[in-house]
């Protein structure tokens, strides 16, 4: 569900189609930098160099669920 290219600094976030949708936050060092609630079959994708250097945690959750979580560092 969650993919990250180091090289080009994109994240890319991809609900399925059989999916109820959710919700997508990213946060840098802690702070919240972007956030997007997205239906089924959508992708979102943003790139992380935008938001500056550090450690990235990027949530995605439907309701009080948790669906996928990864954490990236961009230098």
């Amino acid at each position: 569900m969650i993919s990250y290219d180091a090289a080009s600094t994109i994240l890319t976030v991809k609900f399925p189609s059989n999916s109820q949708g959710g919700t997508v936050e990213v946060f840098r060092n802690g702070t919240k930098v972007a956030g997007v609630t997205a239906n089924s079959g959508t992708t979102f994708s943003c790139r992380l160099c935008e938001y500056g250097t550090g450690n990235y945690n990027v949530i995605v959750s439907n309701g009080n669920t948790v669906i996928d979580s990864k954490n990236f560092t961009v230098r």
